[in-house]
């Protein structure tokens, strides 16, 4: 194998024309195929190493696939799809009676949809998951508590405000506010 990838790389070295020789043309050349030879280096010590170690090469191999999975599944990061998903939970809310909903699924979501009222609901894409969370202020309505640096929480503070966490295309916090949303726990107590 090793000698056909030595022929396979000597037939990519680059023939140039007399009046390139020496020139820039051939310093580039010269340069791709010099990264083309340490890039096949890399593959057969890669190669080599999985079939050396292969316990190790699945967890890489496994984490990798997890890695493209999350982002596949990452939804895009607009506001619009979280808004549709809690616009449309609301309304499934809004159709049960008073005295069945769960009041955790309605605090939940009137929290989340009165930080989109007054434009503080923000979501954050970080292509493995994306995150949504509550603003101190609202840059869009020019606050002077969207501008202080005083007000602002530290950063340390930064996951008191996250909200919901998308992860594997799910919205974790949402969906687990509706799992029993038209079941009262409370309607039974005083009778």
């Amino acid at each position: 194998m090793a000698a056909s990838g030595a022929k396979f790389l000597s037939r990519l070295k680059p023939r140039l024309p007399e009046k390139w020789k020496g020139g820039k043309m051939e310093k580039i050349a010269n340069y791709f195929n010099t990264l083309l030879r340490d890039y096949h280096m890399v593959y057969k010590e890669t190669l080599r190493d999985m079939k050396d170690r292969p316990l190790k090469a699945s967890v890489y191999l496994s984490l990798l696939a997890t890695v493209g999975v999350l982002i596949k599944t990452n939804p895009s990061p607009s506001k619009l799809d979280y808004e549709a998903r809690l616009v449309e939970n609301h309304n499934d809310v809004g159709v049960v009676g008073v005295p069945v909903r769960n009041p955790e699924s309605v605090k939940f979501l009137h929290k989340v949809f009165a930080a989109h009222k007054d434009c503080k609901l923000k979501i954050y894409n970080l292509y493995l998951l994306t995150l949504a969370r509550i603003d101190t202020g609202s840059t869009e309505v020019d606050q002077f508590a969207s501008k202080c640096k005083q007000i602002k929480p530290h950063w340390t503070e930064f996951h008191k405000s996250i909200v919901d966490v998308c992860i594997f295309g799910r919205w974790i916090h949402l969906e687990r506010a509706m799992v029993d949303y038209d079941v009262n726990p409370s309607e039974w107590e005083n009778k």
